[in-house]
């Protein structure tokens, strides 16, 4: 039976890994001090957001978001702050986000067949946003029934998948449902809450491991692969 909804990642799953930490990382870095001279407030809540202890000065606040960033951190408030740089960036036309080719005619066959696709990644809401409305395709933030980021809960927690299904179906029955990512332990948390699950190999992500593919949807032929499996069997 065809699935009645697509839960999808963005980085290493629709564009290459490498557009996240080559690209958007450093502008946000580089943006931050600029940024941060013109809007140091008391009351500025992508400042207020951080430990009171790593916003004494904003030379402290800089430093401290170069950390987090070295880390990937995913923190809330990291992800809202890099989100609010990132805009003037693609509003300017500096920043275009990379889509693989072979994604935006799967999402739309998808659609076609009334299945509904969402996105749930790291990123905030708001840089999905972005991201999608300044893709190299254009705006394709229609192709979407919704968005999803850290604030249902952490990707590798199958609480988070559940959160999604009662916001979606009013329920937590999983049936019909397909989550597609890099990064196995997000896969396998979406598996323990019911959905189907299938890790997507792109250049440049990090490797799978023997252990990793048991019992695991591997999928090496991009969205043209998941199309042929769901919808064909």
């Amino acid at each position: 039976m065809p699935p009645k909804a697509i839960l999808i990642d963005i980085e290493g799953t629709i564009c290459p890994i490498t557009f996240v930490k080559q690209t958007l990382y450093p502008y946000a870095l580089a943006a931050l001090p600029t940024y941060l001279s013109k809007n140091w407030t008391a009351t500025n809540p992508l400042i207020t957001a951080f430990p009171q202890a790593d916003t004494a000065t904003p030379e402290a606040l800089v430093e401290h978001v170069r950390t987090l960033t070295v880390q990937d951190s995913k923190s809330p408030a990291l992800k809202a702050l890099q989100g609010h740089l990132w805009q003037a960036g693609y509003e300017s036309g500096e920043l275009v986000a990379p889509i693989y080719p072979d994604v935006l005619p799967a999402l739309r066959a998808w659609r076609s067949r009334d299945v509904r696709v969402y996105v749930y990644s790291s990123g905030s809401v708001r840089a999905q946003d972005l991201f999608f409305r300044y893709s190299c395709e254009g705006d394709v933030r229609a192709v979407f029934n919704g968005f999803f980021d850290t604030g249902v809960g952490a990707k590798v927690e199958e609480g988070s998948y559940r959160r999604i299904l009662r916001e979606c179906e009013g329920e937590e029955g999983a049936e019909g449902w397909v989550f597609l990512s890099d990064h196995v332990g997000e896969v396998r948390a979406a598996m323990e809450a019911g959905m189907m699950g299938g890790v997507v190999v792109r250049e440049g992500n990090a490797r799978l491991g023997e252990d990793d593919k048991v019992g695991m949807w591997v999928i090496e032929g991009g969205f043209t692969e998941v199309t042929e499996k769901l919808f064909s069997e």
